[in-house]
Order: structure tokens, then sequence, then C-alpha cells
């Protein structure tokens, strides 16, 4: 079961998917038969750039930043961490790489949740086993693949 926080900080620029929605895309990444919890925040430009001055000492805003917890609470329930998703950023990449606005809000997030549970993208082999497992769960979820 995933356990689901959200906190709409930025509601006022554009779309911004149910919490259903949000559940139904993390339930693609954890199969086990587990509790998981999460939040998820949407922020603003100014926010998230700010969160990643502090956080990666990168002084622009970007579209998510992940915070692994991965804290066991208990033998069958895990905090996996917070994800920030900046939702006019979203919004203005859906625009640029001419897709709907909701498989991109797809894509972006199982991005972030695949950096809470581990996978980077820092080097070659990495970012093409997180792309390859990115492209899956969208194509199972009825989107399109990302990447082509």
């Amino acid at each position: 079961m995933i356990i689901l926080t959200l906190q709409i900080v930025n509601s006022s620029c554009c779309y911004i998917p149910s919490k259903k929605k949000f559940v139904q895309w993390i339930k693609k990444i954890f199969l086990e038969n587990k509790n998981f919890f999460i939040t998820v925040r949407i922020v603003n430009k100014r926010e998230i750039q700010k969160l990643n001055l502090k956080y990666r000492k990168i002084n622009k805003p970007t579209n998510v930043l992940s915070f692994p917890y991965n804290i066991e609470l208990n033998y069958n329930e895990t905090f996996i961490g917070d994800l920030v998703l900046c939702s006019e950023i979203i919004f203005e990449e859906s625009k640029k790489l001419n897709v709907t606005i909701l498989s991109h809000w797809a894509h972006i997030s199982i991005h972030g949740i695949l950096h809470l549970i581990g996978y980077t993208h820092d080097n070659e082999i990495n970012h093409k086993k997180m792309k390859n497992i990115e492209s899956k769960i969208m194509i199972d979820l009825g989107y399109k693949n990302p990447y082509k």
C-alpha cells in the first residue's frame, strides 16, 4: 500500500494531477507487499531553486528533486522520502516537448521516485538502465515512451 502525503504549495499556474494519479504511478514501481510512505510536494520555481541551491549547490530551478530516506518504520512499513516537483517547469517542458501534461507529470514523478529508491544517471550504464525502467513503466501505464 502506498501512503502518500500530497502538499500543494503552488497550484496557480497549471494542471496538477490528483493524489490518485500519483499513487497509481508509484504503485508501478513498488511491487512488494509492504506499506510505503512518501511525501510529494508541488512548488513554484522560486522554492525549487532555493532547494536546488541548498542541497545540490545549483542555483537554478529544476523539474524535480528527490530526498531519499528509506527508513524502516517497522516490519512492514518504509518511509521512502520526499519528492519535490515544480508545476511551472513541468508545464513548460510538456509544451516544449510537445507531450501531454499528464504524461509529463507521470514521467517526471516516476523519474524522481526512481531516484528515491537509489537509481541514478551518473554514468552511461546507470543512465541507460534508468531510461529503460522509466520507459517500461510509462508504457505499462499507457503513456508513450518519453525517450522516443
